[in-house]
């Protein structure tokens, strides 16, 4: 099941980053860096949380620490 998470948070954020050009034509009209402040702060976080998400994953089912 966190697997499967961890994929569907990766196609979302790859959806999102196809989407930010039309995100940003739409939105920049009324606040320019909100688009921005969205991709920076959620979206380009994404790898760093797949990658938490499958480390604690393996060592849970290992019963490994580090």
């Amino acid at each position: 099941e966190r697997c499967a998470a961890a994929d569907a948070i990766s196609l979302v954020a790859q959806i999102l980053h196809r989407s930010k050009t039309h995100l940003q034509s739409m939105l920049l009209q009324n606040n320019p860096a909100i688009v921005e402040d969205f991709f920076v702060i959620l979206v380009d976080s994404v790898p760093d949380l797949t990658e938490h998400i499958h480390r604690t994953t393996a060592r849970l089912l290992l019963h490994i620490n580090g």
